[in-house]
């Protein structure tokens, strides 16, 4: 019998507008590159994924002013693109949340520490890192994963990442978009699965 596995890819976007105030036909403007982080959503949600039943994708994402947006699957199944979720995260910044995104006002160093204590591997995404493969034990049930914003971890991550010693793991020497991180970490657990 297999485990029930959940891997968190945790991210910081300091710079996204916390008002919900965005101009949809302008998200890497208006929304301080929350494109960046809608394609990762879409990557980690809508690329193919359904089937996996024994596998919970989540996201935690730290906007300024110490707010969280979790996001678990939409029940809804399809393909929703970058401003799909933009007006999702859009709606849950005005006060009216969908099902799959909690707001709470836990920041990073908070949720670290309550993920340890549930006993999650976390790992910093670093190119200089040790490989993937030989980091990460496929048959533990808890993973997670911090991602940089387009320009990597910022003060406050860095800061988190010292501070609780968290190892780092590459998928290669190269930088890679985010959205290919979630798709290329979720593959590798697909696979261990079948």
């Amino acid at each position: 019998m297999h485990t029930f596995m959940t891997i968190q890819f945790l991210m910081s976007y300091p710079d996204i507008p916390t008002d919900g105030k965005l101009i949809l036909k302008d998200l890497p403007g208006s929304g301080k590159r929350i494109d960046v982080l809608c394609r990762c959503l879409a990557s980690g949600f809508d690329w193919g994924i359904a089937d996996l039943e024994r596998i919970r994708i989540e996201f935690a994402v730290f906007l300024k002013d110490d707010i969280t947006l979790f996001f678990s699957k939409p029940k809804e199944e399809g393909t929703r693109g970058e401003v799909w979720w933009a007006r999702q995260i859009q709606n849950a910044l005005q006060g009216n949340p969908p099902n799959f995104i909690r707001v709470t006002d836990k920041n990073l160093r908070e949720h670290i520490t309550d993920l340890l204590q549930r006993n999650y591997k976390i790992f910093a995404l670093d190119e200089d890192g040790e490989e993937l493969d030989e980091a990460v034990d496929v048959g533990s049930a808890q993973y997670s994963f911090m991602l940089g914003n387009h320009r990597g971890f910022d003060k406050i991550a860095q800061k988190v990442i010292r501070e609780h010693q968290l190892p780092s793991v590459s998928l290669g020497t190269r930088s890679y978009l985010g959205s290919h991180c979630v798709a290329t970490i979720i593959s590798k657990f697909e696979l261990s699965e079948r």
